[in-house]
Protein backbone atom coordinates (compact mmCIF):
# COMPACT_ATOMS: atom_id res chain seq x y z
CA UNK A 1 0.00 0.00 0.00
CA UNK A 2 0.99 3.47 -0.27
CA UNK A 3 1.01 6.24 -2.50
CA UNK A 4 3.45 7.34 -5.32
CA UNK A 5 4.79 10.78 -6.26
CA UNK A 6 7.56 12.24 -7.62
CA UNK A 7 9.41 15.85 -6.86
CA UNK A 8 11.30 17.36 -9.83
CA UNK A 9 15.04 18.87 -8.57
CA UNK A 10 16.52 21.18 -11.31
CA UNK A 11 20.31 21.56 -11.42
CA UNK A 12 20.63 18.70 -8.73
CA UNK A 13 23.21 15.69 -8.14
CA UNK A 14 22.41 12.72 -7.59
CA UNK A 15 23.87 13.09 -4.13
CA UNK A 16 22.24 15.91 -2.84
CA UNK A 17 18.80 14.75 -4.42
CA UNK A 18 19.17 11.62 -2.00
CA UNK A 19 20.16 14.34 0.68
CA UNK A 20 16.99 16.40 0.13
CA UNK A 21 15.42 12.94 -0.38
CA UNK A 22 16.48 11.25 3.68
CA UNK A 23 15.74 14.73 5.00
CA UNK A 24 12.07 14.52 3.87
CA UNK A 25 12.06 11.25 5.09
CA UNK A 26 13.44 11.93 8.41
CA UNK A 27 11.27 14.98 8.94
CA UNK A 28 7.81 13.15 8.05
CA UNK A 29 9.32 9.79 10.11
CA UNK A 30 8.93 12.26 12.88
CA UNK A 31 5.48 12.73 13.08
CA UNK A 32 2.30 10.75 13.77
CA UNK A 33 -0.63 9.20 11.91
CA UNK A 34 -3.61 10.56 14.60
CA UNK A 35 -7.16 9.77 13.97
CA UNK A 36 -8.64 13.15 14.18
CA UNK A 37 -12.15 12.40 15.55
CA UNK A 38 -11.02 9.95 18.32
CA UNK A 39 -7.48 11.34 18.65
CA UNK A 40 -6.57 7.96 18.22
CA UNK A 41 -2.45 7.53 17.48
CA UNK A 42 -1.78 4.73 14.50
CA UNK A 43 1.72 5.24 14.45
CA UNK A 44 4.79 6.70 12.27
CA UNK A 45 4.86 7.70 8.46
CA UNK A 46 7.66 5.82 6.81
CA UNK A 47 8.60 6.43 3.17
CA UNK A 48 10.65 5.18 0.72
CA UNK A 49 12.25 6.97 -2.08
CA UNK A 50 14.65 6.14 -5.14
CA UNK A 51 16.28 9.53 -6.95
CA UNK A 52 18.15 9.82 -10.37
CA UNK A 53 19.86 11.75 -11.79
CA UNK A 54 18.97 13.06 -15.47
CA UNK A 55 22.21 11.72 -17.70
CA UNK A 56 22.38 13.89 -21.18
CA UNK A 57 20.46 12.30 -24.08
CA UNK A 58 18.33 10.47 -21.87
CA UNK A 59 14.66 10.47 -22.29
CA UNK A 60 12.46 11.60 -19.31
CA UNK A 61 11.02 7.62 -19.64
CA UNK A 62 14.02 6.24 -18.67
CA UNK A 63 15.04 8.67 -16.09
CA UNK A 64 11.48 7.93 -14.20
CA UNK A 65 12.20 4.33 -14.76
CA UNK A 66 15.38 4.30 -13.30
CA UNK A 67 13.68 6.28 -10.07
CA UNK A 68 11.13 3.77 -9.76
CA UNK A 69 13.66 1.12 -9.71
CA UNK A 70 15.61 2.62 -7.14
CA UNK A 71 12.41 3.06 -5.22
CA UNK A 72 11.37 -0.63 -5.41
CA UNK A 73 15.16 -1.36 -4.19
CA UNK A 74 14.83 0.85 -1.40
CA UNK A 75 11.17 -0.94 -0.87
CA UNK A 76 12.96 -4.25 -1.25
CA UNK A 77 16.04 -3.16 0.70
CA UNK A 78 13.74 -3.05 4.08
CA UNK A 79 11.40 0.06 3.02
CA UNK A 80 11.87 3.90 5.39
CA UNK A 81 15.29 4.67 3.05
CA UNK A 82 16.11 6.64 -0.08
CA UNK A 83 18.23 4.54 -2.73
CA UNK A 84 20.33 6.22 -5.55
CA UNK A 85 19.54 4.96 -9.11
CA UNK A 86 22.06 3.28 -11.23
CA UNK A 87 23.35 4.99 -13.62
CA UNK A 88 22.81 3.83 -17.49
CA UNK A 89 24.79 1.80 -19.38
CA UNK A 90 25.71 4.84 -21.70
CA UNK A 91 27.22 6.62 -18.31
CA UNK A 92 29.17 3.59 -17.53
CA UNK A 93 30.44 3.07 -20.86
CA UNK A 94 31.66 6.62 -21.32
CA UNK A 95 33.27 7.07 -17.65
CA UNK A 96 34.76 2.95 -17.69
Amino acid sequence: GGEEFSIILPETSLQNAVSVGEHIRKSMASRKIVRRNSGKTFGNITLSIGAAEYEIGESMSSVIERADQALYRAKDGGRNRVMGAEPTQRKIAATG
